[in-house]
């Protein structure tokens, strides 16, 4: 798998974890709600495991 493809599926997990979360933000009570819930707390763990592959695909650091 190419660097670029890599990359690409990475932003659409990316994408797609954040829009579950904010779905879940909305029906409960904010984030701090969400991080409460086993749902919220899945969702919340992919989202950093998708970050922190972002991480290793791009060649900078801040």
């Amino acid at each position: 798998m190419s660097t670029t493809d890599l990359l690409a599926r990475t932003l659409e997990s990316v994408r797609a974890a954040y829009q579950h979360i904010a779905e879940l933000a909305q029906h409960q009570d904010g984030i701090y709600a969400v991080a409460q819930t086993a749902r919220g707390t899945a969702l919340i763990h992919d989202l950093r495991k998708e970050l922190d592959q972002l991480n290793k695909i791009l060649p900078f650091k801040s």
